[in-house]
């Protein structure tokens, strides 16, 4: 359960969010919809408790294990395709992290299914802007399937610069991960949004 509860989020003399209220489903997709600074994002990290309301609360249930994309790929480019859709973080203070073998096979998977097989072990740093989006994406994919028992994910823009065949088949790629868990999408685009099961609107 995710519950948004009368929430402001003021940055310095800008009011983001206002008493906003919503209350998410335990599974479906959910597409966050509306123009550009009306506070998608900012509702994203609430929920994430990257950041705090001023006022309000975000409840959500104790069973929540978060995946996320951010707008930004946030990938090792020294390493491999392969290893950063394969790493996962342990929570440790000192930020260490871990590659575990069913995670290698996963992250081959979702690769290939969304058309990175022949550049599993390039490393990052050489890939096409769109190429290292999709490997932040699997990444992401890997942890609803891994240890991590996932069972919220949260994307912020993944599909936002990829072409039009691109996008729709890692839209399909997205969906079948996240079938039977909660998929909070933000998008820009009305195409993404019409498979939604539910659309919310900021204004």
């Amino acid at each position: 359960m995710i519950r948004v509860n009368n929430v402001t989020k003021k940055y310095g003399d800008k009011t983001v969010l206002e008493a906003f209220s919503c209350e998410f489903p335990e599974t479906g997709f959910v597409a966050v919809t509306g123009a550009s600074g009306i506070g998608k994002t900012t509702l994203l990290n609430l929920i994430l408790g990257l950041e705090k309301p001023d006022a309000g609360m975000v409840d959500v249930s104790s069973d929540t294990v978060f995946s996320a994309v951010f707008q930004e790929d946030r990938l090792l480019p020294q390493e491999s395709a392969l290893t950063n859709a394969a790493i996962y973080y342990e929570g440790k203070a000192d930020g260490s992290r871990k590659l575990y073998p069913d995670g290698c096979e996963s992250a081959k998977q979702i690769l290939t299914e969304l058309g990175l097989e022949a550049d599993l072990n390039t490393p990052v740093r050489l890939l096409s802007g769109g190429m290292a989006r999709r490997v932040a994406i699997a990444r992401a994919l890997v942890a609803m399937t891994g240890p991590l028992a996932a069972n919220v994910c949260i994307m912020d823009e993944p599909i936002k610069g990829l072409d039009v065949a691109n996008r729709e088949q890692t839209l399909s790629v997205i969906r079948k991960y996240c079938a039977d868990k909660l998929l909070i999408m933000v998008t820009h685009e009305e195409n993404d949004a019409n498979g939604a099961d539910y659309v919310a609107t900021l204004e």
